[in-house]
């Protein structure tokens, strides 16, 4: 708040016999204060110590509307965080799952389509897998909407907490990369880097998620992996 240092004489009322009685006023924060004795600047203002709330009736209300709305930004963030640690674990069981696979001889890399024109079918060749012979449980997964049938040829897909198709990679196969139809557009998807995917403990099939901005980052931004 602006201190007032200055008094400008305004007519205030008319004096008996009709002439203008004057009074000093507060001008210099347009305040129209008059002089009192007791005030720290002579003016009616509040002291520089006096609270906020106590100062201005209405700072109050403004305190609790700011401190509402760090509240909704404090709760969405909790939200993308248990969403992103949710998928995360997802991924990580699917990943243990085709790892599993692989070892028993169920799941041979090899016998991957070498020509595969999109990610979402890859997507759709290892959900199949993971719910048929990985034994993941299908119709808990429909009931948490994980897997709906989003694929090229209307195929089931493994999907995110947001909705999205999970991406799927085989380097040993697909090294150049597959095509994706993501937020920002149509890119390849291309092999994330192996201290992103540690091929000696996480294996040769790479799982990771958009995120919840939906653009793919290869791993990085906001996309999320599991926890090696």
């Amino acid at each position: 708040m602006n201190r007032c240092t200055r008094a400008e004489r305004k007519p205030h009322g008319l004096a008996r016999g009709g002439a203008s009685r004057v009074e000093p006023v507060c001008t210099s924060c347009s305040c129209g204060a008059a002089p009192t004795a007791d005030a720290e600047d002579g003016w009616g203002h509040p002291p520089p110590w006096v609270a906020p709330s106590d100062r201005e009736p209405h700072s109050r209300g403004r305190c609790l509307a700011v401190a509402l709305l760090l509240a909704v930004v404090l709760v969405g963030c909790e939200d993308l965080s248990e969403s992103k640690a949710r998928t995360s674990v997802q991924i990580q069981q699917a990943q243990r799952v085709i790892m599993q696979g692989i070892s028993q001889g169920d799941l041979v890399i090899s016998s991957l389509p070498v020509r595969m024109d999109h990610v979402d079918a890859l997507n759709a060749l290892m959900t199949q897998f993971l719910v048929t012979k990985g034994h993941l449980s299908a119709a808990a997964l429909r009931k948490q909407g994980l897997v709906r049938r989003l694929g090229p040829q209307g195929q089931e897909l493994l999907l995110d907490e947001w909705g999205r198709p999970l991406v799927f990679q085989v380097p040993a196969v697909y090294p150049e990369g597959l095509v994706i139809t993501a937020r920002n557009g149509v890119t390849k998807v291309r092999p994330l880097k192996t201290w992103q995917w540690p091929p000696d403990k996480a294996g040769p099939v790479q799982i990771w998620s958009l995120g919840p901005n939906g653009i793919n980052d290869q791993g990085e931004g906001d996309d999320v992996l599991p926890n090696f």
